[in-house]
């Protein structure tokens, strides 16, 4: 009987599979039991059945797992619930052995009868002494028991309820996640199982009484974090729509010493993470999305829990194999591949992710809902990644602030798969070894060798695939970025003057079409003597002149060089001396300017022997119709506030563009994390331009608060962190 209920769900999720495929397990010094499985699985040591029978071990009962597969390098795996989605979908395919033994894992932890069908082996509760209760926004119900090793610490002091600490906690925090997600971001809330409640009722399975979302807390052991349980999947011909009722289980304690943080902080990040998952089975239900489920709720971790930065652990599993394709699922990468989520918010906001989520819903696929919301900014998928490669390069010590990752000094560095000293470098192919995948990068670096001159590089990419190309000189406080141009023969040429300058110079090469192996190309780097361009320097400009610069925001100046003829030559910024005249705000040794908080006048200087030049500065709130053309927006934007994370004030800056020239309708209003309004800093008509708004939370509690501007039929939202 219990063969035919399962075999009728998973008639229900009639998904394709995917597999937790393992692109990397030989390449990793510390493989974890899920990649030791799949690599015993694609050697043909192990079959696939059986691969899930040992992963599902690994999990729950380590002393049933093979000692071959006796091995955890690194944090706990994240999630568990494209496993248990992969089994389902997969059970008919299953033999009648392997579905006894995974039987019992597959049902909630309430589900009678299960320990007489394990042997005494299984995850869920093994007495009858259970307890729930509901969460104070009564969103939740919280099951857990009272007694076995499953139970939480019973203390029950804060509050005196009835109910133990640990189980109110978990409620509160959910309660959290469910205003952060669903009130505060505008993601759909997760699908009733009481709406359906005719299914499981008609298989004798366990839904939890009512329509409130089901969590169970159980000792969940070392190897995880938690799981969603996917159940019934609802298919609408109609519009192609598929959606699963769900539930989530969760540890009942989060020892520090095995997850890294304080046991509050390891249950927040579980709570967002899981709780995204069921988000996620609101739009559609399909392992195929399997990598962007992980990418979106890792993402989504630090969007509620911004300071605990879980998150971090997996990074090295990504930006240590940056050939690996984007798409790849294999129980580590695509934890780290979350770099991709803050990338798109950082750029684009928050609600980027959300929207790719909608186009998710009507049947697109995750890479092409990323290209189609991206080419709602005027950017298309390619495009994208190969700004993504760029930022990926910028972190650690090479990270800026204000530039790139907002916490990107704390990721690791980029993968570097081979290091030029000597040349010229011959025509040569890229590593065999590490070819980039789909959506996958290589980096290549050459280190200038003291002489004057320049470097040659060319690039020659494989010609069915389509390739992007960048070149990055790197000398600390300033760089200098040039995209190649690729003919259709992906063939290209760049030159860089004065490499002295640099540090080192890097080949960024990304593969951005399919392919199923990784693609070759060709490089070369010639030494160029006369690509010295401080020698030929006569005479200089500085640009922008004039520069508007908005309150407390950066500009870089530039300086134009010239040949004794007049002919136009590239100078570095970090040839000239530079200096601020008015009390405007302050310059670096490369010309970055940063904006004081006033608004006022004031000069740049640039100068060297002899040669000197002046800019004009303007530090304003905004940008009025009588400044340049190329200073007014062409569309609306958002900016992410500054100072963030602060303690009194911040500002919040906004572009309006030019309606016909009529004034746009703006509302900017912000909200705390229950999703209450708490101040409206904006509302009335204002005019095309630069605009600057000031929020004083002098009087406001620590915490997440959201800002959202509506201007005309533009609506965006962003989050902002006081820290006292």
């Amino acid at each position: 009987m219990r063969k035919k209920r399962l075999g009728v769900v998973v008639t229900m999720v009639a998904l394709v599979g995917l597999g937790l495929q393992s692109a990397i397990a030989d390449a990793e010094d510390t493989p974890n039991s899920f990649q030791l499985i799949d690599q015993a699985l694609k050697e043909g040591r192990l079959d696939y059945e059986t691969s899930l029978v040992q992963k599902i071990y690994a999990l729950h009962n380590p002393e049933r797992l093979k000692p071959e597969f006796r091995s955890r390098g690194g944090p706990p795996i994240k999630s568990a619930t494209s496993l248990y989605l992969e089994i389902k979908q997969n059970w008919n395919r299953l033999s009648e052995g392997a579905q006894d033994l995974l039987w019992p894992y597959l049902l909630r932890p309430t589900q009678t009868g299960e320990d007489s069908l394990s042997g005494g082996y299984g995850h869920s509760y093994t007495t009858d002494d259970t307890a729930s209760w509901v969460s104070p926004s009564g969103h939740f119900r919280v099951w857990y028991v009272r007694s076995t090793e499953d139970a939480p610490d019973m203390t029950d002091e804060d509050p005196q309820d009835g109910v133990p600490d640990w189980i109110n906690l978990v409620g509160e925090t959910l309660d959290d996640v469910w205003a952060y997600e669903v009130n505060g971001l505008g993601y759909r809330e997760p699908i009733r199982d009481a709406d359906y409640s005719y299914y499981y009722d008609q298989y004798g399975m366990d839904y939890g009484g009512d329509g409130r979302f089901d969590v169970y807390v159980e000792d969940l052991g070392s190897a995880i974090f938690g799981y969603t349980g996917a159940e019934f999947l609802i298919f609408v011909p109609s519009s192609q729509e598929s959606f699963a009722t769900c539930y989530i289980v969760i540890d009942n304690d989060y020892p520090e010493s095995v997850f890294g943080h304080k046991p509050e902080e390891s249950l927040q990040v579980t709570c967002a993470h899981e709780f995204f998952h069921a988000v996620q089975f609101a739009y559609r239900c399909d392992m195929k999305l399997g990598f962007f489920m992980e990418i979106s709720s890792v993402w989504m971790e630090d969007q509620v829990y911004t300071e605990v930065n879980d998150y971090i652990n997996y990074l090295p599993y990504f930006f240590g194999y940056p050939q690996i394709s984007l798409t790849t699922y294999n129980g580590r990468h695509e934890y780290g591949s979350c770099i991709w989520g803050f990338y798109l918010s950082e750029n684009y906001g928050l609600d980027i992710m959300r929207e790719i989520w909608e186009q998710i819903h009507g049947g697109s696929v995750a890479t092409v809902a990323f290209n189609e919301v991206l080419g709602d900014f005027g950017s298309n998928l390619k495009d994208g990644y190969q700004g993504f490669a760029l930022w990926n390069y910028f972190t650690k010590d090479r990270w800026r602030q204000n530039s790139y990752y907002s916490e990107g000094s704390d990721f690791p560095e980029i993968g570097i798969c081979r290091t030029h000293t000597q040349y010229p470098v011959s025509f040569q192919q890229g590593p065999a070894g590490s070819r980039p995948q789909y959506l996958g990068s290589n980096y290549v670096v050459f280190i200038p060798n003291g002489r004057s001159g320049g470097l040659t590089v060319s690039f020659d990419g494989q010609d069915d695939l389509t390739w992007r190309a960048t070149i990055v000189g790197y000398g600390g406080s300033w760089c200098i970025i040039k995209h190649f141009n690729l003919d259709q023969g992906n063939h290209g040429q760049i030159q860089l003057a004065n490499w002295e300058d640099f540090s080192q110079i890097v080949l960024i090469a990304s593969v951005v079409s399919e392919t199923e192996v990784g693609g070759i190309y060709f490089y070369s780097a010639t030494y160029d003597s006369t690509l010295n361009n401080l020698s030929k320097l006569k005479d200089i400009s500085i640009t922008p002149n004039p520069a508007f610069v908005i309150q407390c925001h950066s500009k870089q100046f530039m300086v134009e060089g010239y040949d004794s003829d007049g002919d136009t030559i590239n100078a570095h910024p970090n040839w000239f001396n530079w200096e601020v005249i008015g009390d405007i705000g302050s310059i670096d040794s490369v010309g970055y300017f940063t904006a004081g908080d006033d608004i006022g006048e004031g000069k740049i200087v640039a100068f060297r022997e002899g040669m000197a030049d002046t800019a004009r500065v303007n530090i304003t709130s905004s940008i009025t119709e009588d400044q340049p053309s190329t200073l007014r927006p062409e569309e609306c934007i958002l900016s992410q506030n500054y100072p963030n994370p602060f303690n009194a004030t911040t500002l919040i800056r906004y572009a309006l563009p030019a309606v016909s020239g009529k004034q746009t309708a703006v509302r900017l209003e912000v909200y705390n994390i229950l999703g209450e309004k708490v101040a409206t800093l904006v509302d009335g008509n204002q005019k095309l331009g630069y605009k600057t708004a000031r929020w004083d939370a002098s009087s406001f509690s620590s915490g997440i608060y959201f800002y959202r501007l509506q201007a005309g039929d533009f609506v965006q939202t962003r989050k902002m962190v006081v820290l006292k």
